[in-house]
C-alpha cells in the first residue's frame, strides 16, 4: 500500500495491472528519468477514484518491460481542479506539468535498473543480431566485387592480348626463337 502525498486518508493499493479501460487505448510512450534512470512509461487514463471523498484524480503510471508488456508501478496524483492544467488542447498530459510520481514500495531503483538492464541487454542482442548480419553481407559483397575484379582482369587481359602485333603474338605461341626462323 502506498499513501498518497495530498491527503493521509487515501491508500493505493499497490496493482501490477493496466486497469482494464487502458487496455483498450493506445497510449503515448514517454522518457522520463526515475532514480536518475532513464525510462519508458506509458500513462493512463485519469481515474476518479478518489475524487468524490477527497478531490484527488490520479494518472497510472505503467513501466514498459523489454518484452513489450507494460506493469503499473505507481501514479501521478493531483487536485480535480488542477486537471484542465496537467492536459494540453489536445487533452494529452502535459509531462512537464506532472508533479512528481507516487511510486509503489516495490518500484525500488534496485526493481527499475533490473528493468532498464533487461531492456537494454535485450536491445544489444537485437542490434548485435543486425550487426552481425551487415557484417556477413559486407563479406558476401566483398567476395562479389573480388569476382567482378577478377572477371574484369581476365577481359583486360584478352583485350590487351587481341591489339598485339601479329610478331608479338607468334612470339607468345610459338616462342622467341621459332618465330625468328620464320621470318
Amino acid at each position: 500500500m502506498t499513501q498518497s502525498r495530498l491527503h493521509n486518508s487515501v491508500i493505493y493499493t499497490e496493482r501490477t495491472a493496466i486497469f482494464e479501460e487502458d487496455k483498450s487505448k493506445e497510449l503515448d510512450i514517454h522518457d522520463i528519468y526515475l532514480y536518475g534512470i532513464p525510462v519508458n512509461i506509458c500513462i493512463g487514463g485519469v481515474q476518479t477514484t478518489y475524487k468524490k471523498s477527497y478531490n484527488i484524480l490520479f494518472f497510472p503510471i505503467y513501466l514498459i518491460k523489454p518484452s513489450g508488456t507494460s506493469i503499473q508501478i505507481g501514479v501521478y496524483e493531483f487536485t480535480a481542479s488542477k486537471l484542465k492544467y496537467l492536459l494540453n488542447s489536445a487533452g494529452e498530459v502535459n509531462i512537464p506539468k506532472l508533479p512528481s510520481p507516487l511510486l509503489y514500495s516495490f518500484a525500488t531503483i534496485e526493481y527499475i535498473s533490473s528493468i532498464v538492464h533487461k531492456f537494454e541487454t535485450h536491445r544489444l542482442e537485437i542490434n548485435d543480431k543486425a550487426n552481425q548480419e551487415l557484417l556477413r553481407k559486407e563479406k558476401e559483397n566483398e567476395e562479389i566485387l573480388r569476382e567482378v575484379e577478377r572477371i574484369e582482369t581476365a577481359k583486360n587481359t584478352r583485350s590487351w592480348m587481341n591489339v598485339m602485333n601479329p610478331h608479338t603474338q607468334l612470339q607468345q605461341i610459338y616462342g622467341k626463337n621459332r618465330s625468328r626462323k620464320n621470318r
